[in-house]
């Protein structure tokens, strides 16, 4: 009786335990890993995720998508944009589950029908520094100068400013060089003036490379004062153009969404001061912050 009775005591415990469990002792030791973790896709293309199983014989998966469309072996199409969720979960026990992260955009804009850019460039500077040589000499550079072009004259995948065409050129230049007998010169400005180089600028897309090129030549913007003045203020010498300097925006990747060309870079370049004599006329190496956005017409 004794013996009968511990034997379904033991098959109680037993019963209990594989319930526990799952009904097989592999609930509790699933896992599961998938790969890739995070994509980024083109609108049509395609990504094979595969997921790995550990714990349970069966290594089968379940494969969904909060969009997008993809299939049971984990392939996944990018049919529509948007940020979005691919799932894996486990068949011996769906409660199991792992995930990733697909980000699908638009491709490359074709630029094969723009027939003209529009857009802006800003210049900015700010720095002082002192030089010697006949005498002291205190130099101060503040510019924020944004130059507006119509980019139209069409070649292959290139598109000029035409001869003709204006450049409209706004901002402030607060900018003055003194020596120590207090004679300085000055530039001080503030306002809107439209000028006509006699240059041509120029925007290129190299589309086999993936990038573009903004190239503007030096600009004699009139009529911006400046001058030369004693320590009274009294003009030596007074002149109403400024030399804008050249902007080169080289091999600028082409935007993965849109076709509009935007961006900022932060270059060094030797800044000439305002006045000086000798060697209190030497260029300084100063940060200039260029920002730009060129938006296509069609």
């Amino acid at each position: 009786m004794k013996r009968i009775t511990i034997i379904m005591v033991l098959a109680l415990i037993l019963s209990m335990t594989i319930g526990c469990n799952g009904g097989n002792g592999e609930s509790k030791l699933v896992k599961i890993s998938i790969s890739p973790k995070d994509v980024t896709l083109f609108l049509g293309e395609e990504k094979a995720f595969t997921a790995v199983v550990s714990g349970a014989s069966d290594q089968q998966v379940t494969w969904s998508a909060t969009g997008g469309e993809i299939d049971d072996d984990g392939l996944y199409r990018a049919t529509e944009l948007g940020t979005f969720k691919v799932k894996a979960a486990s068949k011996a026990d769906p409660s199991k589950t792992a995930t990733a992260t697909v980000n699908v955009l638009s491709p490359m804009g074709d630029f094969s029908d723009v027939t003209a850019w529009v857009g802006t460039v800003t210049w900015k500077v700010n720095g002082s520094w002192s030089s010697s040589g006949v005498g002291t000499w205190e130099h101060r550079i503040n510019e924020n100068i944004t130059r507006k072009y119509r980019l139209e004259d069409k070649g292959y995948n290139k598109w000029r400013r035409r001869l003709n065409s204006e450049v409209m050129v706004s901002g402030a230049i607060d900018s003055k060089s003194i020596d120590s007998t207090g004679c300085y010169g000055e530039i001080k400005w503030s306002g809107a003036i439209t000028v006509v180089p006699d240059t041509h600028d120029y925007l290129s897309i190299d589309e086999a490379e993936g990038t573009y090129t903004i190239e503007l030549d030096v600009i004699d913007a009139s009529p911006i004062p400046n001058g030369i003045y004693d320590s009274d203020g009294e003009p030596f010498e007074t002149w109403d153009f400024v030399w804008l300097e050249e902007i080169l925006i080289a091999n600028q990747p082409l935007p993965q969404t849109g076709t509009t060309l935007a961006g900022s870079k932060v270059e060094k370049r030797l800044i000439t001061s305002v006045w000086g004599e000798g060697d209190n006329s030497e260029s300084k190496e100063l940060d200039v912050t260029i920002t730009w956005s060129f938006t296509p017409l069609k």
